[in-house]
């Protein structure tokens, strides 16, 4: 009968011991451990970032791959407040910075390529992420804003 007990209890201990420690973000829940901006040192990657966006109010959902010439990496399509916004997400800063710097301010070449957009791009940067925004919807870019700061590059970029 001991041994039954003991067995029992040992069970519930290693059981209770695999559950999550914490369950998923919905877009309405509020969790007070994240910001909308990462802390020094954070590494932000596509998933923080739509975090961040969700935990700022946006509506985000994936999408699916998507891949720039001018870019080295793959990215994905997110969509934010219904619009699309493509994430690229590189393995360290210094080769996001490199590619970075090959956008022009107005965003209309990115090194040698001249790029055609369907509407106005923005180009925004934060650690290991090259973030773009085509279009003009304001929701859009001040939730952006409001977790990577302001574009380097793009319209009315100065």
């Amino acid at each position: 009968m001991k041994i039954l007990l003991i067995t029992s209890l040992l069970a519930v201990f290693f059981l209770s011991a695999c559950q999550p420690a914490s369950l998923p973000i919905s877009e309405g829940d509020q969790d007070p451990a994240k910001t909308s901006e990462p802390e020094s040192g954070d590494f932000l990657d596509t998933q923080g970032f739509m975090d961040a966006l969700v935990s700022a109010g946006a509506t985000v959902g994936l999408e699916g791959d998507i891949e720039q010439p001018f870019f080295s990496v793959p990215g994905q399509n997110i969509t934010v407040n219904g619009e699309i916004v493509q994430v690229l997400e590189y393995l360290d800063t210094v080769l996001a910075d490199a590619e970075a710097a090959q956008v022009s301010p107005d965003g209309s070449s990115v090194g040698t390529s001249m790029v055609s957009w369907i509407g106005t791009p923005h180009f925004y940067r934060a650690e290991q992420l090259i973030v773009i925004y085509v279009g003009e919807n304001q929701s859009v870019i001040e939730s952006i804003e409001t977790v990577l700061g302001p574009q380097f590059a793009g319209a009315d970029t100065p």
